[in-house]
């Protein structure tokens, strides 16, 4: 569903109970919102949550930023009109569209950058942060895995095996069936290799002033994997150390992508983040 926010265009879509606590999904660069792992989404509706997921701008069918063509350089080197902030600033409109004054996040990869950044533009509208394969750097030698080509479909199909395989970790990579029919999806819905590439430049950029840094009490869990080539553990331990109070899980055999083995082994984890301030409540009630 197409939904003006933050003047611009944004394609979400919702699951579970309308009348339940608001739990909004933030993918990471190049990522679409079909790229949530079902039994991610299917798991928090059976605990009642209304869940949202949507499309970044420059993602899957939100509204597209090309370069201005008038400038030197191509896409794949141009850097782009828009911010981390912006990105953050589209979160938080799709709140205000949606009538959200408060939610809790789970961000992947960019998306955990973006749910930080918006979490401390407005502490006051997060109850949590669940932060996925997220860090205050990447491991420079390995992003070019994320870069993207030009590809017919049967490409970009044996480009996701080929990433899921290197970079899947060991315990919890995707099966390869479940590579396959995403990356069918992903290409036959939206594929735009070069609006990927320009989420990377973004979120590359944004890495060298990244500051979040919070006081704001917004409890939050980092969760890495110890196999995570892009972001390694060491980076994800560096911005837990900028976040005040931010806890961090490193899960053995993780690597950098997501799948439904890896849901089943951390939504315990991630729905004992989301329950902290009702169980903060309760304890200062009874104080």
């Amino acid at each position: 569903m197409q939904i003006t926010a933050n003047r611009i265009q944004l394609e979400y879509e919702e699951y579970g109970s309308p009348d339940g606590v608001s739990v909004i999904l933030v993918c990471g660069q190049s990522d679409q919102l079909i790229s949530w792992p079902d039994t991610l989404i299917s798991g928090l509706c059976e605990d009642g949550y209304r869940v949202i997921v949507f499309d970044n701008r420059d993602s899957g069918l939100s509204q597209k930023f090309p370069t201005d063509p008038r400038q030197p350089g191509d896409e794949a080197t141009s850097i782009p009109g828009y911010t981390v902030d912006d990105m953050s600033a589209d979160l938080l409109g799709l709140m205000d569209v949606l009538n959200i004054r408060k939610t809790h996040v789970i961000g992947s990869s960019m998306g955990g950058v973006i749910s930080l950044v918006a979490s401390k533009q407005a502490p006051d509208r997060f109850l949590t942060a669940t932060i996925l394969m997220a860090g205050m750097r990447t491991n420079g030698s390995e992003t070019n895995a994320l870069k993207a080509k030009p590809c017919n479909l049967e490409e970009f199909v044996a480009s996701k095996i080929a990433y899921n395989a290197e970079y899947g970790g060991t315990r919890f990579r995707k099966t390869r069936r479940e590579t396959e029919l995403l990356a069918r999806r992903q290409f036959q819905r939206a594929h735009d290799p070069a609006a990927g590439n320009r989420q990377l430049l973004v979120v590359s950029e944004s890495m060298q002033s990244f500051a979040p840094a919070s006081e704001a009490g917004v409890p939050v869990l980092i969760i890495v994997g110890t196999e995570d080539r892009i972001i390694p553990p060491t980076a994800a331990q560096e911005l837990a150390d900028r976040v005040s109070g931010a806890r961090i899980k490193e899960v053995a055999g993780m690597g950098h992508t997501l799948s439904d083995a890896l849901i089943a082994e951390v939504l315990p984890d991630i729905r004992a983040n989301i329950r902290s301030p009702a169980r903060l409540a309760e304890s200062a009630r009874r104080v």
